[in-house]
């Protein structure tokens, strides 16, 4: 996800506060993302990306893995 936003945004200290805010649930970031700002000016694939790993972050790792795991639906038919 850090790698992918410090593509679209051209700013790593953004883009890895973002990501860490969005996987850990961990307070303000710095920069476009701090405290005094938001995420209104962050490129739209950004906000995608920040999305998907808020949604990791929410539900832990393990159960997103299981979920597409085929092996899982294949035991449950």
């Amino acid at each position: 996800g850090t790698l992918v936003l410090a593509l679209l945004e051209k700013d790593f200290v953004v883009a890895f506060t973002a990501s860490a805010q969005a996987l850990g649930n961990i307070g303000p970031g710095l920069g476009a993302v701090g405290p005094m700002s938001g995420y209104a000016g962050l490129h739209p694939a950004s906000k995608a990306v920040l999305l998907l790993e808020m949604w990791v972050g929410r539900l832990e790792i393990l159960p997103v893995v299981l979920l597409f795991s085929p092996e899982l639906w294949r035991r449950l038919r």
